[in-house]
């Protein structure tokens, strides 16, 4: 089958991207032709999004504009002479969606979120979402027409001019459903995204692992690495951080500085500002514990990246995802948002017991299992051949 994807950006270094080229491999090694067509190019690229030869990607002509008629048939001519079956719409909420939806491109058309369906109605730090910043949103909504109204119209747009309707996850169906205001769920499916193979090691040695935790994100208030660096230094102030345990926090973002800043005033010396890292997985690879306290996700990837490698992930349950990922004192650690107190202790406990920290590592390994590319792989296929007939 030929297939496109049709992204607003590709490539780039962050997770739809990834997700996106790592499903592309899997399917051109199963003999499907793959091509990608987006708007722009990303800023950095990691070593998930690279594509191997044979795999084409289209740039659209009108840069100035994301739909017009220009694009459209640029998108229609791709179609014609690529013989495109199914067009993959990677939604990430830039609205591109009039150049390929409703306006007969000649293919079917199947609409992936890549964010949780409630993404545009959640603060990016909902702790200090106050009594006060509550009544100005609602004046707001009154004043200036609900965005949460529009954002409803067009999810329920894209619904109604799609093939079908992937989400990231059985738990957004009643979220989706509720945004869009939608009865007919016919169209809706869910597919979990897939652990790229590039951070899959081949085997889990336990007993080389360090006295280190990692935190892997982009530097943003919404991933919560200040929340990361306020619990370690609780720690540190209660004297139940070991000398022999260090952190690394992998990234770069609008909160850089201020994490530095914070580190120098509190003298986190065990911490260490590596900066972004194209690829993970050596990380993962030495690290017993993953620090993880986002607000939301659509799914989380990076958290089961990091589970594959044996690096137990301590999270806040901020978002319902979660649950499919993080399994509390299994394979992880749940902590209730946003509570500081328990995440510190959370910690603490992976720190001091090293017998349950291995355990749950094992179940770590084993349960990112379930997100191996060749499942997600076949789930999509599925899709194809239902479209199809």
């Amino acid at each position: 089958m030929n297939i496109l994807f049709y992204m607003h950006q590709f490539p780039g270094f962050g997770g739809m991207e990834a997700m996106a080229a790592t499903l592309a491999k899997e399917f051109v090694r199963r003999g499907h032709e793959v091509s990608f067509l987006s708007h722009k190019s990303g800023r950095g690229t990691s070593v998930m999004t690279q594509l191997p030869e044979g795999i084409e990607c289209f740039k659209m002509p009108d840069s100035r504009h994301l739909v017009s008629d220009a694009n459209r048939c640029y998108l229609k001519g791709i179609i014609s002479r690529k013989r495109i079956r199914t067009i993959l719409f990677r939604d990430s909420y830039a609205r591109i969606e009039r150049n390929v939806l409703g306006c007969g491109v000649g293919a079917k058309v199947i609409t992936s979120e890549h964010n949780a369906p409630f993404f545009c109605h959640t603060e990016a730090h909902p702790e200090d979402y106050t009594l006060a910043r509550r009544l100005w949103q609602a004046i707001r909504r009154l004043r200036f027409h609900s965005p949460y109204y529009y954002e409803g119209c067009r999810k329920r747009f894209l619904y109604d001019k799609s093939d079908l309707y992937v989400l990231l996850s059985n738990r957004f169906y009643g979220e989706f459903k509720a945004v869009a205001r939608l009865f007919d769920s016919r169209k809706l499916r869910a597919i979990n995204n897939p652990l790229a193979p590039e951070l899959m090691p081949k085997a889990v040695d336990l007993g080389k692992k360090e006295n280190l935790m990692v935190f892997a994100a982009t530097l943003s208030v919404e991933k919560g690495a200040m929340r990361a660096l306020t619990a370690l230094n609780l720690l540190k102030v209660r004297g139940e951080m070991p000398r022999s345990w260090r952190v690394q926090i992998l990234g770069d973002g609008p909160e850089r500085s201020r994490c530095e800043a914070y580190i120098r005033e509190h003298g986190l010396d065990f911490v260490e500002m590596r900066g972004y890292e194209a690829n993970p997985q050596p990380f993962f690879a030495q690290a017993k514990i993953f620090l993880f306290p986002s607000s939301r996700e659509g799914f989380g990837n990076v958290l089961f990246e990091a589970q594959a490698n044996g690096c137990v992930p301590v999270a806040f349950s901020s978002y319902s995802s979660i649950f499919d990922i993080v399994h509390h004192e299994d394979d992880g650690i749940l902590v209730n948002a946003f509570d500081i107190e328990k995440y510190a202790s959370a910690i603490r406990t992976l720190i001091v017991d090293d017998e349950k920290w291995r355990a749950m590592a094992q179940k770590a390994a084993k349960a990112s299992e379930r997100f191996d590319v060749r499942r997600i792989a076949d789930q999509w296929e599925v899709l194809f051949r239902e479209v199809a007939e």
